[in-house]
């Protein structure tokens, strides 16, 4: 059996599950007990789909029964914790891809510097004597690969509060943050601005922050974004787009991507 399959399987057996504190309380209207035999119908079909070797048919019936379960929990009142369980093994998510992402993200807070950054060229000087990492970047790109390691961590919800306890990762972001903030001009460039590409470090850097206060709506962060993406806004060619320096008068893909 594929792993897919198995993910099937799982969505499958568990809506059936949760469907029972629901059933106790199908008298309290006709229809929320319409739904549930929707919802019903639609995971038999899925399962027939599945078994016939149709497994993104099967996927898509049985997202259709989740969302009519989800209907029927929330006139029903039932805890959403388990469901939150089941969206993440449908999106794909297992033990081993939890052990990878804790494993990456403790190598990136490892590997971050007192004050803050992630150092491109010197970042081995955090490893064990025998078990030096390889491929050494540019000692001009701290401020954006700091900005990519932000994200990362952010988007995998660890924010710059909490104890150790609920967010053992919450000094990391918050003094890479600190970081990108205190490396911002008076005129919201992050980084310096001395090497061909340094439009790179201060987008991305952006983005981190924007993130930031997008996710935690910390104030802090609020006008160090905005001042930063009023900068891109006046990087921009007139009535085009971007390019490694403000106002270059040629246009770059990828500088245009990340500005967008």
């Amino acid at each position: 059996m594929t792993y897919f399959s198995r993910v099937f399987l799982v969505i499958a057996t568990l809506a059936s599950i949760l469907c029972a504190p629901i059933r106790a309380d199908e008298e309290t209207g006709a229809a929320l007990s319409e739904s549930l035999k929707r919802m019903e119908i639609l995971r038999k079909e899925g399962r027939a789909l599945e078994n016939a070797g149709d497994l993104e048919g099967a996927l898509k019936k049985y997202e259709q029964a989740i969302r009519i379960y989800d209907g029927a929990r929330a006139k029903s009142g039932v805890d959403p914790a388990t469901m939150v369980k089941l969206r993440a093994r449908r999106q794909g998510e297992t033990a081993a891809t939890r052990a990878a992402v804790a494993a990456a993200l403790g190598w990136l807070a490892e590997h971050q510097d007192e004050d803050g950054r992630w150092d491109c060229d010197n970042f081995a000087k955090h490893d064990p004597a025998g078990d030096k990492c390889s491929g050494p970047g540019g000692s001009l790109y701290d401020v954006g690969v700091t900005g990519l390691a932000l994200t990362v961590f952010l988007n995998a919800g660890y924010t710059d509060r909490g104890s150790s306890t609920t967010n053992p990762y919450a000094k990391t972001v918050r003094r890479g943050l600190r970081l990108l903030m205190v490396s911002q001009d008076q005129q919201g460039c992050i980084g310096p601005r001395v090497s061909q590409h340094f439009m790179y470090n201060h987008v991305i850097a952006t983005a981190a922050l924007c993130d930031a206060y997008r996710i935690t709506k910390n104030p802090r962060y609020m006008g160090p974004a905005l001042k930063a993406t009023k900068w891109i806004l006046n990087a921009r060619n007139p009535y085009m787009a971007w390019r490694y320096s403000p106002r270059g008068g040629e246009n770059d893909t990828s500088v245009t991507g990340w500005c967008v």
